[in-house]
């Protein structure tokens, strides 16, 4: 098994040893862009595998609410819609389906909303 390390050693130090020239080349070029007064082009991570597809929406980047606002609004918007569902909310307020269905089954557990024959309403 040793014989079998030292040979996959050899063959990464040799490998290096290929590279290292192009490596140096690299920052060479790019020192001579920037000497140029033309910044040199990001490096480009690869892919992974589970990115996300070309055809989903751009990512936005999110802010959590204050603690509590989200209750407050669902419970509001519950208000003056009762029999709303999760999917209603989350377009009515902009938020994730999801974060809502999971929001309002800890609303009617502790006894703030009830379920209706469709949706919610507030328990009261």
């Amino acid at each position: 098994m040793s014989d079998f390390l030292q040979d996959v050693r050899r063959e990464i130090d040799a490998r290096i040893e290929e590279l290292r020239p192009l490596v140096s080349e690299a920052a060479q070029l790019e020192g001579a862009l920037v000497a140029l007064g033309a910044a040199p082009a990001p490096a480009r991570r690869p892919r992974r595998a589970h990115a996300a597809r070309a055809t989903s929406k751009p990512r936005r980047a999110r802010r959590s609410a204050p603690r509590g606002q989200t209750k407050g609004q669902i419970l509001e918007h519950l208000g003056a819609h009762p029999g709303a569902t999760a999917g209603d909310i989350a377009k009515a307020l902009e938020l994730n389906r999801n974060s809502v269905a999971t929001r309002l089954a800890q609303l009617v557990k502790a006894g703030e909303l009830a379920k209706a024959e469709r949706g919610y309403t507030v328990a009261g």
